[in-house]
């Protein structure tokens, strides 16, 4: 795919960084065109607290959010399931624990990475074919009696049938648990994600962990390996639960999918996502019964609607544990395997993802230079300078899209970040700076609708395009409609120049402020978007279809950019100023234009930030403009103190 939607996670921490950074702040007022420069002053940004929008952090920076302690929070899969008794963790309980509590005492929260990759069964068995043999090691000697002669209960099977992983003996945590293979004290309508989240819980306050932080197998991987017909009768019951009763044809597993796909869809992933979220929960009221404050979550996938397929539904998943407790991390950089993702990619994927649940802890994994990016970079054709550009962008864009809260107010949507993986590698430092000087506060101009009614609506058959499967694409179609997709398409490029940075859900649409009100709704295939939603958004503004009505998009104001390949982000800052970001996304200088209206009139400096040249900007009639010719590849920032936009 064109957009780097199907992306496999990978485990990401790593050791702790700079405790405090010193930035360039911008404050100014406005000015006549022959005035100086805006003023700059020094200003102290402190330390990382955590997931923050003020302040995003990198997760293993002092006071950041997370990191994965040494000791049996490293234990692999086997030896977390089994974890009493285990030689080791008693040997070094002590170094454990005090490892924990160093990162509790670093401001980070101390999580279990929980991750495995598909060969533990094998490992535990007798290993071979590459694959170590420890099938005397604590842990694992224990998951394979315990798991071996369960083959038949609880093996995770595919839409055919058969075993999907057998080297890896995969049970999904929406399995339920036959009684005589409970703990003490559990439900007997437990899941195996209810049994292994608790045990999980247990070893994580044993340690003085706070939760897990998951990746392969956890989230978004093992999807399609969900059709056991325990799992299968599960569902009927829970249908009939719910008042929505399925029943499943008395067919073979084959014969169930099918019928699944072509009759209740979205029930299925409403159903899986609920039920995969009973790992995570389980680990949270664990801790949550031991007086901590949980973080469980993990890696998800680029697009909110994949993930969604997958059975990561944010918004079911905060229903099993409340969403103050959960944290996730948006993955779209590359690796040793995948290139790097388009331009503009992460900024869509955290705004999405951030939008559709804007009451959980998101970040968002991007490339940092590190050998992985610069193998990607090299693997695609693309030289040092292209790559720096390319990072460049990145870390602006994905760092200053920003979202609508539940409360109507707007905050960044991105409130950690990772450098890569394992949050290695660096970052331009005064591209961090200028990242960290200019906070989104309101937006300047449009907003992204993301509508949860209108995904769901494309889980329903028939398929409703040839592009991908029964999931939304409004990213797919973004990318193409910006002209960034690889490689380019025919089509026309209607939301080129357009400002994609404010993304808002149906969560806080009735309680927008005046001041975050967008002058328009961006809303992509909307015919399908429900009545009562279409009218709450035109109450506020007009919606305009990309596909269906590109005219009005030049009218909506107050910032567009004309250019072959030029795209924008603009917003609002803590100081007042619009700040607009533009970038080419082609690999020849372009000519163009930033274009306002719907602001007021005055003389005013578009200071130029990170090397850019500052522009003059005369405003009269409420219109204005300046040229700018920006190199191939090339990304400028503009700020401008006083520039207001009409009616807020």
């Amino acid at each position: 795919m064109s957009i780097h939607l199907l992306q496999t996670p990978h485990l990401g921490f790593c050791v702790a960084l700079i405790a405090c950074i010193s930035i360039l702040a911008c404050t100014s007022t406005p000015t006549s065109p022959n005035a100086k420069r805006t003023t700059i002053t020094n200003s102290s940004i402190g330390p990382a607290q955590g997931f923050n929008a003020d302040r995003p952090c990198f997760v293993s920076e002092h006071n950041g959010a997370y990191s994965q302690p040494w000791g049996a929070a490293g234990f692999s899969w086997p030896q977390m399931l089994f974890w009493q008794g285990n030689a080791e963790l008693a040997a070094k309980y002590n170094d454990m624990i005090g490892a924990a509590d160093g990162t509790e005492s670093d401001g980070r929260a101390p999580l279990l990475g929980t991750v495995a990759w598909g060969f533990d069964l094998t490992a535990a068995t007798g290993g071979g074919n590459g694959i170590e043999d420890r099938s005397t090691w604590d842990g694992y000697k224990q998951y394979a009696a315990w798991l071996e002669p369960r083959k038949q209960d609880y093996w995770a099977l595919n839409d055919s049938g058969t075993i999907a992983y057998p080297s890896q003996g995969y049970v999904s945590f929406m399995m339920p648990m036959k009684h005589e293979d409970l703990d003490s004290g559990m439900d007997t309508n437990a899941t195996f994600g209810d049994w292994a989240g608790k045990r999980l819980g247990l070893l994580a306050n044993y340690i003085h962990c706070r939760g897990a932080y998951a990746a392969d197998f956890f989230i978004g991987v093992a999807f399609g390996t969900d059709y056991h017909p325990r799992i299968l009768q599960s569902f009927e019951q829970w249908t009939a639960q719910i008042g929505k009763p399925v029943v499943l044809p008395n067919t073979d597993i084959p014969g169930k999918v099918a019928y699944i796909s072509q009759n209740s869809p979205s029930l299925w992933y409403d159903f899986k996502s609920l039920k995969h979220s009973t790992f995570f929960a389980a680990i949270g009221k664990v801790l949550l019964d031991s007086g901590k404050v949980p973080m469980v979550g993990g890696q998800i996938s680029s697009d909110p609607a994949l993930g969604r397929y997958w059975g990561n539904d944010l918004r079911l998943m905060a229903q099993t544990l409340p969403a103050k407790y959960w944290s996730f991390m948006v993955e779209v950089e590359s690796a040793g395997d995948r290139d790097t993702p388009p331009e503009w990619t992460g900024a869509m994927s955290i705004g999405s993802n951030a939008s559709l649940a804007p009451d959980i802890s998101i970040g968002i994994m991007l490339d940092a230079q590190i050998s992985d990016f610069w193998n990607a970079n090299a693997r695609a054709g693309h030289d040092k300078n292209w790559g720096l550009k390319y990072l460049k962008h990145v870390w602006l864009s994905s760092n200053w899209t920003h979202v609508a809260n539940t409360d109507g107010s707007v905050r960044r949507a991105a409130q950690a970040d990772m450098r890569s993986f394992w949050d290695a590698g660096t970052v331009d430092s005064l591209v961090w700076q200028t990242i960290l000087a200019h906070i989104p506060r309101h937006p300047f101009g449009p907003a992204l609708y993301y509508s949860y009614a209108i995904e769901k609506s494309f889980e329903a058959p028939p398929p409703p395009n040839t592009d991908t499967p029964n999931y939304y694409y409004l990213l797919v179609k973004l990318t193409r409609d910006l002209g960034v997709s690889q490689p380019i398409t025919t089509r026309p490029l209607v939301m080129q120049g357009v400002n994609i940075g404010y993304w808002v859900s149906d969560t806080a649409v009735s309680n927008l402020t005046a001041a975050n009100k967008p002058t328009a709704w961006i809303v992509y295939e909307s015919s399908r978007l429900p009545s009562n939603e279409r009218n709450a958004l035109e109450a506020i503004a007009p919606v305009i279809d990309p596909e269906q009505n590109p005219a009005m998009l030049d009218s909506i104001g107050p910032v567009r950019v004309k250019g072959l390949g030029l795209n924008c982000l603009a917003f609002i800052d803590q100081n007042g100023s619009a700040v607009v970001m533009i970038t080419n996304n082609s690999a020849s200088s372009s000519k163009g234009t930033v274009l306002f209206n719907h602001v007021e009139n005055g003389s005013f400096i578009a200071n130029g930030l990170i090397g850019t040249a500052d522009q003059k900007l005369a405003i009269q009639k409420n219109v204005g403009q300046f040229s700018i010719s920006v190199p191939g590849r090339e990304t400028f920032v503009y700020e401008m103190p006083g520039l207001k936009w009409v009616g807020h």
